[in-house]
């Protein structure tokens, strides 16, 4: 019996030790603000920015070129004009025998051009080799005038398909003529709009992005977002705490569920987000886009747009973005003015609410799901020891366990992050902005990478730890 309770034991120590330390890594992670903002940093959300509104320009570009000159639709018809052509010409050549002809027109010239002072090493005399050349000749214009008797007996036939072919052919040039003049006017509006045009920019990017980046994260991620994080991983880790506050109730008529009966509402925290910051040792408050970074912009020589670098992130605290801001965030009861998003009271109800309660109950509990899981690796521990004929042999056998389901934890994480490194993998090509593509295609490898990469380290680890002590014990033995 006891030996059947070992075996037991040390199979539910193997299946659920794993989840629960996986489950108390992730909670650890998830629960900090520093993992959040970890993230965050390396999507590169200045490079992203500006990437974005570069592929915008180039699209409005893009529309402006086929709104005047159509050329999509016409390389269409280009291409249908292109193949008649070819497919007539074909037609032509062969019951024409073109290339047969020219072939050995082109065999005649090569033997009329040869030379006895060439060719001493191949004939006996020179006799002998202009008698070759005439008697190759003789046979090569024999074979051309079998070609021009068949087309004077197919000369109905063949003059059709000239016809045919020379049509199209006027055709073919037409539409290719229409085609250069339609890429020639493409040209002139690309020209006409090359201070918008973005392909300089991306010099821009590769020199000015690291100090950005610096500015961005130091003085608006680290702080304005980390904070807002920070009130929200407090406010959905004190379920208890909330519904004493009076945050989480039951209300009993519900107007946007359309029913009578009592209905769950949490009051969220409101959101706010100043994007004016100051930078160390000022008293100066400006714009983390349209103050610090032009500032960094107009400081940085050797750009190629600076002007155009600018006006992009100068135009993110202008009238133009505040209009758009609160037209798409107003029903959301958001509202963005001198550089300040805040938000209403915001109150949930419904399903929704349900959702978020059992979201938050769950997220209170993983607080203390690191202390649990280091009560039950004791727990089972001391069990499977106790259920051992020896003390040696079930410090061994709970180590073995340890090792092995370490390890499979370990590959199967390793082997995850391998995969999610492949481009396109996670995420299908549904965006047809590949700004966006590339942004959510990166942000889903790089949460893979660092939510299972310290999963992996640590069981990893606890691998080693296991190997080492069954190793141990085994010399001992």
């Amino acid at each position: 019996m006891k030996k059947i309770f070992f075996y037991i034991i040390s199979a539910i120590a193997f299946i659920t030790l794993p989840l629960f330390i996986a489950t108390s890594i992730l909670s650890l992670m998830l629960l900090q603000p520093d993992f959040h903002i970890s993230i965050i940093k390396n999507l590169k959300p200045i490079k992203t920015f500006i990437e974005a509104k570069n592929f915008e320009i180039e699209s409005d570009i893009k529309n402006e070129i086929e709104k005047k000159t159509n050329i999509s639709e016409f390389k269409m018809q280009y291409e249908k004009i292109k193949k008649d052509y070819e497919e007539k010409l074909s037609i032509f050549n062969r019951i024409n025998k073109t290339e047969l002809y020219e072939k050995i027109e082109k065999q005649i010239d090569e033997i009329d051009d040869l030379e006895w002072e060439k060719s001493k090493a191949k004939f006996k005399n020179k006799n002998e080799f202009n008698d070759f050349k005439k008697l190759k000749i003789k046979e090569l214009k024999k074979q051309l005038k079998e070609i021009e008797d068949y087309r004077e007996a197919k000369e109905e036939e063949i003059d059709k398909a000239e016809d045919e072919m020379k049509s199209a052919k006027k055709a073919f040039e037409k539409a290719e003529d229409e085609l250069k003049d339609k890429k020639e006017e493409a040209r002139d509006i690309v020209k006409d709009r090359e201070g918008e045009f973005l392909n300089e920019l991306y010099h821009d990017i590769a020199k000015i992005e690291p100090k950005l980046t610096e500015k961005f994260n130091k003085l608006f991620l680290e702080s304005e977002i980390k904070k807002l994080i920070s009130t929200y991983i407090d406010f959905l880790t004190s379920y208890q705490k909330q519904k004493n506050d009076g945050n989480i109730y039951a209300s009993m008529i519900d107007i946007n569920e359309f029913s009578s009966s009592p209905s769950k509402k949490i009051i969220l925290p409101p959101i706010f987000i100043n994007f004016n910051v100051k930078e160390e040792n000022s008293i100066e408050e400006k714009n983390i886009f349209s103050g610090i970074l032009v500032d960094v912009i107009k400081s940085t020589p050797g750009l190629k747009s600076p002007w155009l670098m600018s006006k992009i992130f100068s135009m993110a605290d202008s009238w133009i973005i505040e209009k758009i801001a609160n037209s798409k965030l107003k029903n959301l009861n958001f509202n963005y003015s001198s550089g300040v998003l805040k938000s209403e009271e915001i109150t949930i109800s419904g399903q929704r609410a349900l959702l978020l309660e059992k979201i938050m109950i769950g997220l209170s509990i993983a607080k203390y799901l690191p202390y649990i899981t280091i009560a039950l690796f004791v727990i089972f521990a001391i069990m499977i020891i106790l259920l051992s004929p020896k003390i040696k042999y079930g410090i061994k056998s709970f180590a073995f366990i340890l090792k092995i389901s370490s390890s499979l934890v370990a590959i199967t994480s390793i082997t995850a992050i391998l995969i999610s490194l492949i481009p396109g993998l996670w995420m299908p090509e549904a965006y047809t902005n590949p700004v966006i593509y590339g942004f959510f295609d990166r942000a889903l490898s790089i949460i893979t990478l660092f939510i299972l990469g310290p999963m992996a380290a640590v069981f990893l680890l606890l691998s080693f730890i296991g190997g080492i002590i069954v190793k141990i014990i085994a010399k001992k033995n």
